[in-house]
């Protein structure tokens, strides 16, 4: 038992040192007490997430699917692909749309330095439509009427 004794006495003694040399060396201002700086701004995002979108309405009466192989060609010759469509079905299946029925074409987003654009459906039967100078705006939200002028013949 007096090992028992010893050691916490001198673990005691060991402590209440460390606890005098600290107490000296804060009256003394020997060492700083740091506190870390968090900072809570908001900073911009390095990766934009763009996409481009045409909210397309017709003129005619017309029988109407979209080719997957639709893009954007900007003026510069780059292609942007067809992310995904709403209230139009993928080729081969279709539907009888009246005049003033509403689809929408999600596609990826345009360059920075694009200043106009085509949209293309390219297929491999007549009839795709063809949409030449659609000229940039600053939100990539686009509405266009579409119609049997804008069909490939």
């Amino acid at each position: 038992m007096p090992c028992i004794k010893t050691n916490i006495l001198f673990s005691l003694q060991v402590f209440m040192q460390s606890v005098i040399i600290l107490h000296l060396l804060s009256a003394m201002n020997f060492f700083t007490v740091l506190q870390p700086q968090i900072d809570f701004s908001i900073q911009p995002q390095t990766a934009e997430e763009k996409i481009t979108i045409l909210h397309c309405t017709l003129e005619n009466d017309l029988w109407i699917w979209m080719w997957p192989s639709t893009y954007l060609v900007q003026q510069d010759g780059q292609h942007k692909r067809l992310l995904h469509i709403y209230n139009i079905p993928f080729h081969p299946d279709w539907k009888v749309a009246k005049a003033g029925h509403q689809f929408i074409l999600l596609f990826e987003g345009l360059d920075s330095n694009c200043v106009k654009f085509d949209l293309i459906e390219k297929s491999e039967e007549k009839g795709g439509f063809i949409i030449k100078d659609i000229q940039r705006n600053s939100t990539d939200v686009y509405h266009l009427l579409v119609g049997r002028k804008d069909l490939q013949r």
